[in-house]
């Protein structure tokens, strides 16, 4: 069969519920059988409809009965890939200590365990998003044996912890009222 596109004009299987080539549906009229893309058949003007796969696969074309396949058996999860420079710890949050970041202009946020600090990356983008110093991956906060660390993620305009330059990819300890700097956004660090 050709493709009834006036376009295409490929060469299809007569089979073909779609052409292979321009991907145009084929439909057929209830009438006459012509196949067409119209509403409407251009030879009788009947109503042309989409043709169920059923109908339009020939006998030798259908696949053959078979056995049932057993159901397979469901897939474990497969545990996110980290970061390069990522560090994993299991660690209970029931009995991990809260961190809390306090900005200098009155909001905070709540860090957890891998969440990256960042301008477009990360949970806290629609806070920091609005200060283009910070970089879109700027600071990863991790916790280890109940103590909270920061690791700069060698951003362009760096961190500073209590005003000494955080070195990158380099995990340092967050300790409570300790004055945090990503680029020139100021946080208090508080650990409840």
């Amino acid at each position: 069969m050709i493709c009834p596109s006036k376009i295409c004009k490929c060469e299809i299987p007569d089979d073909s519920l779609f052409c292979d080539q321009c991907g145009i549906r084929i439909l057929k009229c209830e009438k006459c059988g012509a196949i067409g893309i119209s509403k409407f058949c251009g030879k009788c003007g009947g109503h042309m409809v989409f043709q169920e796969a059923s109908e339009s696969v020939p006998e030798h074309r259908k696949p053959e009965q078979s056995t049932p396949v057993p159901p397979v058996p469901p897939v474990q999860p497969v545990p996110p890939v980290q970061p390069a420079g990522t560090v994993i710890i299991d660690v209970n949050p029931a009995i991990a200590p809260v961190l809390e970041l306090h900005n200098n202009d009155g909001w905070s946020i709540t860090p957890k365990h891998g969440n990256i600090l960042g301008r477009t990356t990360g949970e806290f983008a629609a806070q920091l998003g609005k200060y283009p110093v910070i970089s879109s991956r700027h600071a990863q906060i991790t916790l280890k044996d109940k103590d909270w660390y920061i690791t700069d993620l060698n951003s362009t305009n760096k961190s500073y912890l209590n005003n000494v330059q955080i070195q990158p990819d380099v995990p340092t300890k967050l300790n409570n009222n300790d004055v945090l700097v990503l680029a020139n956004v100021t946080f208090v660090v508080v650990i409840k």
